[in-house]
């Protein structure tokens, strides 16, 4: 993110909204904001066999947590992602601190 936030700076776009004067790729209408987070989310897309993650009979031994913590967890405590989709307080990606 932090390197995200320095490209915005450099390039002059600092605005966290839609800019109407830059071009959007076609058939999207998401902020340059959303993409990132998009992008972000994808890097840990993927599809477990049932009962992958089941810790009670010893079968997790990865080195990382389930995908959906290691997304949706990171995104539920930055502001700046309810900002860009712009997330209701206490809703399930933008909770009550």
């Amino acid at each position: 993110w932090n390197a995200y936030q320095h490209y915005k700076q450099e390039t002059g776009y600092l605005n966290e909204k839609r800019d109407a004067t830059r071009p959007m790729l076609p058939g999207l209408e998401y902020t340059e904001d959303q993409l990132w987070w998009i992008s972000y989310a994808r890097t840990w897309c993927n599809v477990f066999v049932p009962g992958f993650y089941n810790t009670s009979n010893g079968n997790y031994n990865n080195v990382h947590g389930p995908s959906v913590a290691r997304v949706n967890g990171v995104a539920q405590n930055f502001e700046q992602f309810a900002n860009a989709f712009d997330c209701p307080t206490g809703s399930a990606m933008n909770p009550e601190k």
